[in-house]
């Protein structure tokens, strides 16, 4: 077997490189350019605490806003979750003056004067009640979820909760959604959702114990405005690994 030698100029100038210790070029990644202000702003502080607590609750408590839909024209929209409340905003350095308040732009973020981070909403579609809802529904419910027996042992039976509110793996219901903000809040002390079968839809209260969702009936005889308190448990859950 024969082989071709190289080039001199060629074979020395690979000998000065394995020498000399010197890396190749490195290729700089194109700067990320910082979203656009006038855009549509979802809490993420808020969403942190719905993924480690399962309560909506407790995720919205005190909090300046779910969403922000802010216009190129300085109109803009602070949302709940449930409802759309008009405000004005105008940029003012690296802050927001959203109704006169200083929210402070850092890091492609949006702070709230108390704290909360906003980040653009991105891909996460909006529907009528914005995307903070769609964000929160996939926060909430991730993945698969197994029905349970009320002694905790799994039945096979599969539900998903997907981020539009379709539900899927019942055979009653089509569709759920979220206690946010508004009336359905107040009419609880803790979270509650409901679920649609296409007819009258079936509210029933939410928590979550140890890892399981447990979903429980309104209890019988709640009048219409009075406070609606726990009943027997409807259906119990558990993430699917």
């Amino acid at each position: 077997m024969s082989f071709r030698l190289l080039s001199l100029p060629f074979a020395s100038m690979l000998l000065l490189t394995a020498c000399s210790g010197v890396a190749p070029a490195q290729v700089e990644p194109a700067p990320v350019a910082p979203p656009p202000v006038a855009s549509r702003w979802i809490n993420l502080s808020a969403l942190d605490t719905l993924r480690q607590t399962g309560s909506p609750r407790q995720a919205l408590a005190s909090q300046p806003a779910a969403e922000l839909l802010l216009q190129p024209d300085g109109r803009a929209e602070r949302g709940d979750g449930e409802r759309w409340t008009p405000v004005r905003w105008q940029r003012d350095g690296e802050r927001l003056l959203i109704d006169q308040q200083a929210w402070p732009l850092a890091g492609g973020q949006l702070m709230s004067p108390g704290g909360a981070r906003f980040v653009p909403a991105g891909d996460v579609a909006a529907g009528t009640d914005g995307a903070f809802r769609a964000a929160a529904n996939a926060a909430m419910f991730p993945g698969r979820w197994e029905v349970l027996t009320a002694r905790g042992r799994g039945t096979g039976q599969i539900v998903t909760f997907h981020p539009d509110g379709s539900l899927q793996g019942t055979n009653k219901f089509r569709h759920y959604r979220l206690c946010l903000a508004g009336d359905c809040l107040a009419q609880t002390r803790g979270d509650s959702l409901r679920l649609d079968d296409g007819g009258t839809p079936t509210t029933l209260l939410l928590s979550r114990d140890r890892g399981q969702y447990v979903f429980r009936q309104v209890r019988a005889g709640a009048s219409a405005g009075a406070l609606l308190l726990p009943g027997v448990v409807y259906m119990r859950l558990r993430a699917v690994h």
